[in-house]
């Protein structure tokens, strides 16, 4: 069934509104966190492990939404996501205790996994000709939600102490959304293609299972410093908090602004060539910023500018050489995104915690370049296929 052009823009609109309400919950945690900890009296570590249940929910929902698309389609899919987030934000609002809350968290993180494969699944079924631009320009509106975030965040907290009203207040949103949804005539173009069978693994060609831990390091990167920046230039650049938080801010910023601008040429461009392109200029920053004077530390949050196309590029990389969605490419890519955001940081804390803050930090220029390796055992990859078949 061929989709009218009204039910693809109200498709496409309904997408880039769940990707801002994606951002705006995925950015929450930290916001709250430390409202959390004195609330609730946890230490850091508990803190941190909160983190980690959202994570490992968000990859655990992954992996079983794959199977989902072929029992409902991706719409169907889509509004399970919003229902799980508005029930599970709810949930975690009302409860006390680690237990309780770590499964709150791990439901949050769940439901923001399902709406990003199911989004991401959607625009690049209903946009085949140009999905490089149109994921693009949905992660921007990750972007979006994501600097609202801590904005909405402090507004209530500055009204209302209780970061309880933050979760139930932010989940208002999500109920109409899933309302609007439901309305949209959306039908599957193909159920049959949407089918699961772990056979098709094999199936797969070798550049997308080389995608994969590109993705992996990639999300190992931009956790890495969006975890670790301020910390890093409060400590070893002497930078003053308040200093390192904008510069951190710099680094969402311009990651929101690449996507934006990066979603009108990718295509044209060219997938693999736009990676690589942005990935050795990224790793350029990371070591200027790394290697030189303090006052130079500004090239590691000016990188988020090349970093930006990488994770939506990748997802159209793949769709791209999977067939239109593969649900088993895309949801093995989403999972190695859900661990490298899992990893990279905790290992950068391994190993700052062994030696120093530099080293810890630094580590972020060596998962760059073997992204960049990765690239290009890709590229000659495409070489030999494009020489054996001329």
């Amino acid at each position: 069934m061929k989709l009218d052009i009204r039910t693809i823009k109200l498709m496409t609109i309904a997408n880039f509104i769940c990707f801002i309400i994606y951002g705006f919950v995925d950015n929450l945690k930290g916001s709250t966190l430390s409202s959390i900890l004195v609330d609730q009296s946890f230490s850091h570590v508990i803190g941190g492990s909160l983190i980690l249940w959202s994570n490992l929910g968000s990859v655990i929902s992954v992996i079983l939404v794959s199977f989902i698309f072929g029992a409902g389609g991706r719409k169907s899919t889509l509004i399970i996501g919003l229902s799980v987030m508005a029930g599970s934000m709810g949930f975690f609002a009302i409860v006390t205790g680690k237990y309780f809350m770590f499964a709150g968290m791990a439901l949050i993180g769940g439901s923001a996994g399902i709406i990003n494969l199911s989004s991401q699944s959607i625009i690049a079924s209903i946009h085949s000709n140009n999905r490089g631009k149109f994921l693009n320009l949905l992660t921007f509106f990750y972007g979006v939600g994501a600097m609202s975030a801590p904005l909405f965040a402090s507004l209530i907290l500055l009204t209302d102490s209780r970061w309880r009203n933050v979760y139930l207040i932010a989940g208002i949103p999500v109920i109409f959304v899933f309302m609007y949804l439901i309305v949209i005539p959306y039908k599957e173009t193909s159920q049959k293609s949407n089918r699961i069978n772990m056979t098709d693994a094999k199936k797969l060609p070798n550049a997308a299972f080389i995608y994969l831990f590109v993705m992996f390091f990639y999300s190992a990167i931009e956790a890495g410093i969006a975890t670790w920046l301020v910390e890093y230039l409060s400590k070893v650049k002497i930078f003053s908090f308040n200093n390192a938080r904008l510069y951190l801010s710099i680094f969402f910023i311009t990651i929101m602004i690449g996507r934006l601008i990066g979603g009108f040429f990718v295509d044209r461009v060219g997938y693999l060539l736009s990676i690589i392109s942005s990935s050795i200029i990224s790793l350029l920053f990371v070591l200027l910023g790394i290697i030189l004077a303090p006052s130079y530390a500004v090239f590691i949050p000016l990188s988020g500018l090349f970093f930006s196309i990488v994770f939506p590029t990748i997802v159209a990389a793949v769709t791209e050489l999977t067939g239109i969605n593969s649900p088993l490419a895309l949801g093995l890519l989403f999972s190695m995104s859900g661990l490298g955001k899992m990893f990279g940081p905790w290992i950068q804390g391994l190993l700052s915690d062994a030696y120093d803050l530099q080293t810890g930090f630094s580590i972020v220029f060596l998962f760059n370049l073997l992204m960049l390796m990765l690239l290009f055992v890709n590229k000659s990859i495409k070489a030999k296929k494009e020489f054996q078949n001329d």
